[in-house]
């Protein structure tokens, strides 16, 4: 066990509690007071930071537009596409079983091109489990585009998926959903109290199909 301690070898505040530090003792670097934190190796928070906070770890810093900031970075020097560059994960250490013990939830910035003096093409992935360990469920590319079940969205928003993509509700019973099949098809189906009020079919070809049971088209 280490206290935190500045460089003179003093502890930054009376109030702050040990750190257990997985790396060797340098793994924390403290210039002076104020000057932030570094850490350069495995660090093991066992107890709060500070002496009241309102979670297991609370960073306080900075004032009006700037507030606290939390950097992740690589130690990398040649990023080159896929590379992550940083990556928050949640999971259930102390819990029994197979898939519990698991990775279930991950947020990462994984670079999307080689980095240079112009290049820093970054997208964030959010990787979420169910049953395994987490994969990406959605992705917000180095554009500024949303993909949801498709890590190259080629617009702004892009969801795939094999049936109902999209459902737009007033509340649990009144919605209309937006499917396309595998034809390319696109059926528009409308419910109010909880069944089907109508479908609107447009295929393909260009053609409309009202009421798709009817086979009525106009």
């Amino acid at each position: 066990m280490n206290d935190v301690k500045l460089q003179e070898g003093h502890p930054v505040d009376e109030n702050i509690r040990p750190l257990k530090v997985g790396g060797k003792s340098t793994a924390l670097e403290t210039a002076q007071s104020g000057s932030g934190c570094r850490i350069t190796g495995d660090l093991e928070v066992t107890g709060d930071i500070k002496g009241n906070p309102i979670s297991s770890l609370e960073i306080e810093d900075g004032l009006t537009t700037t507030g606290a900031i939390l950097t992740l970075g690589t130690k990398e020097p040649t990023v080159v596409a896929d590379d992550v560059l940083g990556r928050i994960n949640f999971y259930a250490p102390l819990d029994t079983g197979t898939d519990s013990d698991e990775i279930a939830a991950s947020i990462a910035a994984v670079a999307q091109d080689t980095f240079s003096d112009s290049v820093n093409s970054t997208a964030l992935y959010f990787q979420t489990g169910k049953s395994e360990v987490a994969t990406t469920k959605m992705i917000i590319d180095e554009d500024g585009n949303v993909g949801i079940g498709v890590t190259a969205p080629d617009t702004l928003l892009e969801i795939l998926g094999t049936s109902t993509q999209l459902k737009l509700s007033h509340n649990a019973h009144d919605y209309a959903t937006f499917t396309v099949a595998n034809t390319g098809d696109l059926t528009i189906a409308t419910a109010g109290d909880g069944s089907a009020d109508s479908v609107l079919t447009l295929d393909a070809d260009g053609d409309i199909i009202l009421d798709a049971a009817s086979d009525k088209i106009y």
